[in-house]
């Protein structure tokens, strides 16, 4: 294997969402349990930045909330998955950066569950192969990853189905 700058410190923007992804996986047993969306959900979540199209009230699975946290990379799904986990956003980052110690990432910190930025919250190329390497052990990190979409149904809130879309153009075949 070849690497270059492997431990230089780089912001990590979305790919944090696989250290949450991680996390999730690694603290719930029943990814078909409901969560409830609170509007706390959506605190620093900008106009400008990728949800997956959450709604305040609106009751969803586990998984449901990974597929919108991995697909259209959707921030209120990191943030909604963090509260559901730990109580709050800031205790699932305490979470965060215990696992990426635990790991034996040297040049991480976690900030908060979805990757916007922070000049505090960064990692290096080597760390988050580290962290890839542990979340691809899930089979159902595997499946989400796999997926180039995925229809979420009626909810509470939400009378229609809604279909999240994997945007990465290198998994899309050319006739897609």
């Amino acid at each position: 294997l070849y690497e270059k700058n492997a431990e230089e410190k780089r912001y990590p923007a979305s790919t944090t969402k696989i250290m949450t992804a991680l996390i999730v996986l690694e603290n719930v047993q029943d990814l078909t349990q409901k969560v409830t969306v609170l509007e706390e959900d959506f605190n620093g979540v900008g106009a400008d930045a990728s949800k997956a199209g959450f709604v305040v009230g609106e009751e969803v699975t586990v998984m449901d909330l990974l597929y919108g946290l991995m697909l259209p990379s959707g921030n209120e799904a990191a943030n909604t998955l963090a509260r559901f986990v730990s109580g709050s956003v800031d205790a699932f980052v305490e979470k965060m950066n215990a696992r990426a110690t635990d790991l034996g990432c040297t040049g991480t910190h976690f900030v908060n569950p979805n990757g916007l930025h922070d000049d505090n919250h960064y990692t290096t190329a080597h760390d988050m192969a580290v962290i890839a390497s542990e979340v691809y052990q899930f089979e159902e990190f595997r499946t989400v990853m796999q997926s180039l979409q995925y229809t979420i149904g009626a909810t509470n809130l939400v009378s229609e189905t809604r279909t999240f879309q994997q945007n990465h153009k290198m998994l899309w075949p050319e006739n897609a």
